[in-house]
């Protein structure tokens, strides 16, 4: 999409790459690129730098958001500037050529701090409906000062919480019996008092198949005693499931979380998006609200749009993809063991995470 943009010369619909002017007695009109300063020195008294970023040569070029008071018009072929200083710098909020682009080098650390989220609320009369995200090591692998680009390119996602149960799992398979044989090589009493030992001599039966072996069936097998069983490396060893078919839904479970951001007011809350829509109370919208050109007030519903949507794709995307992964059933024809079991969750778990990262990069 970004190379679309740059390639085709696309104009934001915000004239933060390209705007055009008419020329006066004609139907003339001619298309200028929007130019930034390449660094800001917020802490000096000029905010501009000698090294410019021009948008007809890259879409890359970036500029702090902030609120402004004043409201210039953009003058062709000029530098980006200021004629007074900015009612307020967003921490890590980036404007520039392509609002896409500039989202993607911006960070949320503003979002973390009451006292900037404080500003901005005061500055803007956005609704006071909002709260902080709250942040620790311990409930995010991704900090305050993280850009977008790399909370989009890990899908918003924290992380993968795998629950199994592999009690459950034999218990829906739930053999019948399970039998093995072997070669008699001890007298008959003492095999039955090995036996009886093991399984208390309730559920056990003992055949003679030969003259020289010997078969054990024990009904209805318990977990321990299958696991015994399994334990003792027989290599006759037969449990076949009553059930082969078994859901997955019925032993294991994958959830996700999402970053904070995806389910905060900030994206979710109607009365926090009124402002930025200008939409006002009368149902009446602004279209043309009276804010400089690079003004967050006038970016800001981008920033929160892009969000949304990413959001909203992650969501629709994993609830498709669980779904279809739940209504899936596992064949077993004989109970598998532990960590057999576990060996296989946890390769499910990783072939679902493949399949989504795959479904966004499509």
């Amino acid at each position: 999409m970004l190379s679309l943009l740059a390639e085709h010369r696309f104009i934001s619909a915000l004239r933060t790459n390209f705007y055009t002017r008419s020329v006066p007695g004609s139907n003339i009109f001619v298309t200028y690129p929007a130019i930034y300063p390449q660094q800001v020195d917020l802490t000096q008294s000029s905010l501009i730098s000698n090294e410019t970023c021009r948008c007809d040569h890259t879409s890359d070029c970036v500029y702090p958001a902030g609120i402004y008071n004043q409201s210039q018009a953009i003058i062709p072929n000029q530098v980006f500037s200021l004629d007074a200083p900015p009612l307020f710098m967003i921490p890590g909020f980036q404007i520039g050529c392509v609002p896409q682009n500039a989202l993607f080098q911006s960070t949320l650390e503003c979002f973390y701090n009451q006292s900037c989220l404080d500003i901005v609320i005061s500055l803007t009369g956005a609704l006071r409906t909002v709260s902080t995200l709250h942040f620790s090591n311990s409930s995010s692998r991704f900090s305050p000062t993280t850009t977008v680009a790399v909370l989009f390119d890990n899908l918003m996602i924290e992380s993968w919480d795998n629950t199994t149960d592999f009690a459950t799992y034999f218990q829906i398979c739930a053999p019948k019996t399970c039998s093995y044989s072997y070669v008699q090589r001890f007298f008959l009493i003492y095999v039955i008092t090995i036996i009886a030992s093991v399984f208390s001599g309730i559920r056990v039966a003992l055949y003679t198949v030969s003259p020289f072996s010997q078969q054990i069936i024990v009904r209805n097998p318990n977990l321990d005693e299958f696991e015994h069983l399994y334990d003792m490396n027989l290599s006759t060893l037969s449990c076949p499931c009553h059930n082969s078919l078994i859901p997955r839904s019925k032993f294991i479970s994958i959830e996700v979380k999402l970053h904070p951001f995806c389910s905060s007011s900030f994206i979710r809350d109607d009365r926090w998006f009124q402002y930025w829509t200008m939409t006002f109370l009368n149902g009446s919208i602004d279209p043309n609200p009276p804010f400089y050109w690079t003004d967050f007030r006038k970016n800001g519903l981008k920033f929160f749009n892009y969000v949304k949507i990413l959001c909203d794709f992650v969501n629709i995307t994993l609830s498709d993809i669980m779904n279809s992964y739940q209504e899936e059933y596992f064949f077993s024809s004989q109970p598998i063991t532990q960590l057999e079991f576990d060996g296989i969750t946890h390769d499910w778990k990783y072939l679902v995470e493949a399949q989504v990262e795959y479904n966004e990069k499509r």
